[in-house]
């Protein structure tokens, strides 16, 4: 619950346009990479969903490595044909 607070406050600071292009369709995206096991990286380590993380004050022990830097959401739709 505290993880989903922090999506709420991400909705807040962002606005709903921007919270749904840059989170809630990305978000969505890497779960189902996840139930399909194509997802090469930690879910929790996603910069939108660590922040989600961060605002909700949710420090994981595990499951929560960072994502190499300059990840695009056209890398991460390539997973579904990798």
């Amino acid at each position: 619950l505290s993880h989903e607070y922090g999506h709420t406050v991400q909705l807040d600071n962002m606005g709903l346009i921007k919270y749904t292009a840059d989170v809630a369709i990305p978000s969505v995206t890497i779960n189902i990479l996840a139930r399909m096991d194509k997802l090469k990286y930690d879910y929790y380590g996603a910069p939108f969903e660590a922040e989600a993380d961060r605002y909700g004050g949710v420090n994981r022990k595990y499951n929560n490595e960072p994502w190499p830097e300059g990840i695009t959401y056209g890398d991460i739709l390539k997973m579904f044909w990798e």
